[in-house]
C-alpha cells in the first residue's frame, strides 16, 4: 500500500486501474463542515473500483452500504482495517459492489444530469406560461 498525495488526469486514471478497491476517509471539521460528495468517490466508482468510506455529509446519499460501497464510521481506523481485509477475502462481495459501483455513476453522468437539468427547466418554464 501506498499514499501517493495528490495526483492529476492521466496519473489519477491509471491509479485507479491498477487499484483494488479505494478507501476515503472523510471526516466532520471541528466547525461541522462536512463535505458534500467528493468528487473522487464518483472518480473510483466510475473506474468500477469498490468504495470504502465514511457515513458523513451527502456520501450516504450515494453510496448503499454493502451494494454499491462500504460505509464506515467516521475516524474509526480500525473499522477501515477491517472493512479492506473484509474485502480482500470476499471477492464476490466486493465484484457485485465494484459492479453496482459503476451502474450507480453513470445515473451521474453529466450528459444526463445536463438532461435532467434541462427538462426540469422545460417543464418550471411551461408551468409559468
Amino acid at each position: 500500500m501506498k499514499f501517493l498525495g495528490y495526483l492529476t488526469g492521466k496519473e489519477k486514471t491509471n491509479c485507479f486501474l491498477l487499484s483494488d478497491l479505494m478507501v476515503v476517509p472523510s471526516v466532520i471539521a471541528k466547525g461541522g463542515d462536512t463535505e458534500g460528495l467528493p468528487v473522487t468517490i464518483m472518480e473510483g466508482m466510475a473506474s468500477g473500483l469498490a468504495v470504502i468510506t465514511t457515513d458523513v455529509g451527502g456520501i450516504k446519499d450515494i453510496i448503499k452500504d454493502k451494494k454499491n460501497g462500504i460505509l464506515i464510521q467516521e475516524k474509526n481506523l480500525k473499522q477501515i482495517a477491517e472493512k479492506i481485509i473484509y474485502l480482500i477475502n470476499n471477492k464476490k462481495l466486493k465484484e457485485k459492489i465494484s459492479k453496482n459501483a459503476l451502474l450507480t455513476s453513470k445515473e451521474y453522468d453529466w450528459k444526463i444530469i445536463g438532461k435532467k437539468n434541462a427538462d426540469l427547466l422545460k417543464n418550471l418554464s411551461k408551468q409559468n406560461t
